[in-house]
């Protein structure tokens, strides 16, 4: 059974991602808050946390740490598709049904899993964005549903219930992840077993990930040099922003100091 359960880990496509989950997915909006998160196990600099979702019976799971590889080569690993079984854990095949741009895919993902259980499949789309406040570039996915791409024959349509990452570049050769997932695997694979490869995937996700884009050397489209120029930019400006308002508060306490000196005891 060990073997089983350390099999069933059905990893997540971060490449490039979704837009609006609800206008995707036909499904309402899902808010996963940001505390209230319990350690699963800390290794390797890679911190893996899981949560109940109110009004949900699954569990989210997030992991969160520091890539030793650039961003720029992060980017081209996801979006490599036809290289994507390489190095991605249980991925046994990733097709691209609709390539609409270099930041926007339509995905069918298939994952191995154990007999006696049959393996898992995943239509999924996928975007990726700045986020709101440009500080970050975000990946969110989602399962979609489409009656022309009808599931294969012994495989369970398993759902992406709620994807999102954020990278940000800390360095040159250095960028932070965070990624926050919440699968349906379907089927009949219990609870408790699925939930073991869960907790595992992320870890062994980005590990891999980290892991090719070291030994990755691909030219960075311009697509992706155009976000994350404006990505700098963005925090170029935020930051000399957070310094002028550190210099409005000091020369603000400074004049309130003359003044009590001006009135005197």
């Amino acid at each position: 059974m060990g073997d089983v359960s350390m099999r069933i880990k059905f990893v997540v496509i971060i490449l490039l991602t979704l837009y609006p989950v609800a206008a995707l997915a036909g499904e309402p909006p899902i808010h996963i808050p940001s505390e209230g998160w319990s350690l699963v196990f800390e290794h390797e600099g890679i911190v893996v946390q899981e949560r109940s979702v109110p009004g949900h019976p699954k569990k989210a799971y997030r992991a969160k740490g520091i890539l030793k590889a650039p961003i720029e080569q992060i980017l081209e690993v996801l979006s490599d598709t036809a290289a994507a079984a390489e190095w991605m854990p249980e991925l046994e095949q990733q097709q691209v049904i609709t390539a609409v741009s270099d930041v926007e895919l339509i995905t069918l993902n298939v994952y191995e899993v154990p007999f006696p259980f049959a393996d898992r499949e995943l239509l999924l789309h996928n975007r990726l964005r700045l986020d709101r406040k440009g500080k970050a570039l975000v990946a969110e996915t989602v399962s979609i549903d489409d009656p022309e791409i009808s599931k294969a024959f012994r495989r369970v349509r398993a759902r992406m219930i709620y994807g999102k990452t954020w990278l940000y570049p800390v360095a040159v050769d250095r960028t932070e992840i965070e990624f926050i997932i919440m699968v349906d695997p379907g089927g009949r694979i219990p609870d408790f077993l699925a939930a073991f490869g869960l907790r595992r995937m992320p870890h062994n996700f980005v590990r891999a990930l980290e892991a090719r884009a070291q030994s990755s050397q691909y030219n960075l489209r311009p697509t992706y040099r155009a976000l994350l120029e404006q990505l700098a930019h963005n925090n170029v400006t935020a930051a000399s922003s957070h310094r002028d308002k550190n210099r409005k508060q000091t020369a603000e306490r400074a004049h309130l100091v003359t003044r009590k000196k001006d009135r005197g005891p």
